[in-house]
């Protein structure tokens, strides 16, 4: 028995058996021009829920300013981007 990865943009549902081909296929649906920039992306979207998810379970004002600085930079680099969100 032989088995098959496959892979599927989350955006069109395009299936390739080449992640780099559906990670460029999901970069391009965001605007963003490489798998390194979506990848930067991804990064910043992880540290902001990860630091959301922190806050959630225990509020003080060190935490709130790392999910404030985490998601200013997510928008700036959205911005950026003229990502197409």
């Amino acid at each position: 028995m032989r088995r098959y990865t496959m892979y599927v943009c989350e955006k069109c549902k395009k299936e390739s058996s080449d992640i780099n081909e559906i990670k460029l296929c999901e970069a391009k649906h965001y605007g963003l021009n490489s798998i390194e920039e979506l990848e930067e992306y991804d990064l910043l979207v992880k540290i902001f829920d990860d630091t959301s998810r922190i806050l959630s379970c225990a509020q003080n004002p060190e935490l709130l300013q790392r999910q404030d600085d985490a998601l200013k930079e997510l928008m700036n680099y959205e911005k950026e981007h003229n990502m197409k969100l």
